[in-house]
């Protein structure tokens, strides 16, 4: 592991161990994560924090994300492209907070 501090010795940057692998995690004057880009066995992630809204970008075998949080933390919308489903067709879904489905698109040739 390696680890940046600022001149208060406030640690504002990791590199190392993160979530279930390893990666950059950014760290603002208070200690809290602001930014992170990690690999794990379950897929890529880079997530950006600011006053508790955040970004989350998500790279998985069977699909990607992104996700749209509030500054409560909590999730406003989500746009998933997933392969797992319909017979391995790419499919595109748009969905407000984590369980209401809005948009669900399905390409076919």
């Amino acid at each position: 592991e390696l680890q940046i501090v600022d001149e208060a010795g406030n640690k504002r940057i990791r590199i190392g161990k993160a979530d279930a692998g390893y990666g950059v995690v950014i760290f603002d004057e208070h200690g809290s994560f602001n930014a992170t880009l990690t690999d794990a066995p379950g897929g890529a992630a880079i997530q950006l924090r600011k006053e508790g809204g955040s970004i989350k970008l998500l790279a998985m075998g069977e699909g990607r994300s992104i996700t749209f949080r509030n500054e409560k933390g909590e999730p406003t919308t989500i746009l998933i492209e997933n392969r797992k489903f319909d017979n391995g067709n790419p499919q595109l879904i748009l969905q407000k907070g984590e369980d209401k489905k809005v948009i669900s698109l399905s390409p076919r040739d």
